[in-house]
């Protein structure tokens, strides 16, 4: 009897691991508030550019071109997560809630429903800390 044998590298489909690159996509573009546009523009550049064979559609583009495309976001991310921390401290500054206590407060702040209601923590959210600056810009009579 002939057993047929499996070409190497045969198996599940190289596609499975797509779902949570792509739900990482979504995550850093929902915080950023950007469209799927922000992606496809990313991955085409990642891809080739303004070349012909650049692939213009995230959904179209390889692993490695994903893994691009959230290296890309992450580092974007992080970049207003920065600036977003440095507003809030002023912002904290400002109204003579310095270290700790502006720590305290941030944390008493997140408690009140709705403020805070992405899986991550909020330190880690700009729409959080975009919340918290305003309620101190608010309150600061600004």
């Amino acid at each position: 009897m002939f057993i047929r044998s499996r070409a190497p590298g045969a198996g599940a489909p190289k596609t499975l691991d797509r779902e949570p690159m792509l739900a990482k996509i979504e995550a850093l573009l929902t915080d950023m508030a950007l469209p799927w546009a922000y992606a496809d523009k990313i991955a085409e550049n990642i891809t080739g550019g303004n070349r012909t064979e650049a692939i213009k559609r995230l959904a179209w583009v390889p692993d490695n071109a994903l893994r691009g495309v959230i290296a890309q976001l992450a580092k974007q991310h992080k970049k207003r997560l920065t600036a977003a921390w440095i507003e809030l401290s002023e912002q904290l500054v400002a109204t003579g809630r310095q270290g700790n206590v502006g720590i305290e407060w941030c944390g008493a702040q997140i408690a009140a429903p709705g403020l805070h209601t992405a899986d991550n923590p909020w330190a880690e959210t700009l729409q959080t800390l975009a919340r918290l600056t305003a309620i101190l810009k608010d309150s600061d009579g600004r």
